[in-house]
């Protein structure tokens, strides 16, 4: 058996990315009133750690967020955040959550920017709509408001967006 060996840091300016996936891939997200549980459970565990969620996408069956660690461990915060969902409306019996989740330590500029793409375009490499600017449950918005993404980002067939296997 794989021993798997989680990356730890002290530093609160380390940027993650993360992958949290529901278990068994089941849908739980189908309307705004779930993606805002989601939301707000998310932004509670954030700010109790001083942590800032640089970006993030909602889907129906995971979400992925870059976060900058802040003052707590985002082990955490990640388990803190399952904590609030399980405690939900949702919850019917057991965990809401697969009991791992992804994690990668942002390197450079580089890789944060595949990353903030990566997440951007999920819910267009889902089929869950044509474009980004489309997907009401994401920070995509915030980037356009802010000048960083044109609101037509990614409309076209000629951008490339990285797969997983590519981060």
């Amino acid at each position: 058996m794989v021993r798997y060996r989680r990356a730890i840091s002290d530093n609160p300016d380390a940027v993650y990315f993360f992958t949290i996936v529901t278990r068994n891939r089941v849908s739980i997200f189908h309307n705004r009133e779930d993606y805002s549980t989601a939301w707000y459970a998310l932004e509670a565990v954030t700010e109790n750690a001083r942590s800032i969620l640089e970006a993030f996408v909602f889907l129906p069956n995971h979400l992925h967020i870059l976060l900058k660690q802040g003052n707590k461990p985002f082990s955490i915060q990640i388990a803190g955040f399952k904590r609030k969902m399980n405690a939900t409306r949702f919850q019917s019996s057991g965990s809401l959550w697969q009991p791992r989740f992804w994690e990668h330590m942002i390197r450079d500029d580089l890789d944060y920017r595949k990353h903030l793409e990566y997440i951007h375009y999920n819910p267009v490499k889902h089929g869950l709509v044509k474009r980004p600017l489309d997907w009401k449950y994401s920070s995509f918005h915030r980037y356009v408001r802010n000048g960083i993404y044109m609101a037509d980002w990614a409309d076209g067939k000629d951008i490339v967006i990285p797969g997983k296997d590519d981060l």
